[in-house]
This record gives C-alpha cells, sequence and structure tokens, in this order.
C-alpha cells in the first residue's frame, strides 16, 4: 500500500506531500501492510478496536488523496 500511496503522488506531482504525510504516519502505513499479509497468509483474529484505528487511519489516508484529486 505504501508504495502505490508514493506512486500516487508522483502522478498528481505532489511527490513532496506524499512523502510527508508517509514519513508522518510510517507506523500506521506498516501495521496495515502486517495486518494484510498476516491476514492473508496465517489464521490470526484482530481486536476491534485494532480493526477501527485501522478504518481509521485508512480515513485519513481517502481525506489526504482527497485533497488533491481533480473531481
Amino acid at each position: 500500500m505504501r508504495k502505490l500511496f508514493l506512486l500516487l503522488g508522483q502522478v498528481l506531482d505532489k511527490v513532496d506531500a506524499f512523502k510527508g504525510f508517509e514519513n508522518e504516519k510510517s507506523l500506521e502505513f506498516a501495521s496495515l501492510e502486517d495486518a494484510y499479509v498476516t491476514l492473508r497468509y496465517f489464521p490470526r483474529d484482530f481486536s476491534r478496536s485494532e480493526a477501527e484505528k485501522l478504518m481509521k487511519f485508512l480515513e485519513e489516508v481517502i481525506e489526504f488523496v482527497g485533497k488533491f484529486s481533480s473531481g
């Protein structure tokens, strides 16, 4: 996800803004990537709290990207 996020920053010609957000939220990006790999390959239950925190982060990412969308 992090790599796609940074590529989007390149496509939108907003590399510095996207890199800054990624740097500020590096722990959240890592947690989301870890959750994806874990759920795909290993049986593990996530707590409601963990899921809510990851969803909140995704909402932040969507809001951030929305600032740069043309539509």
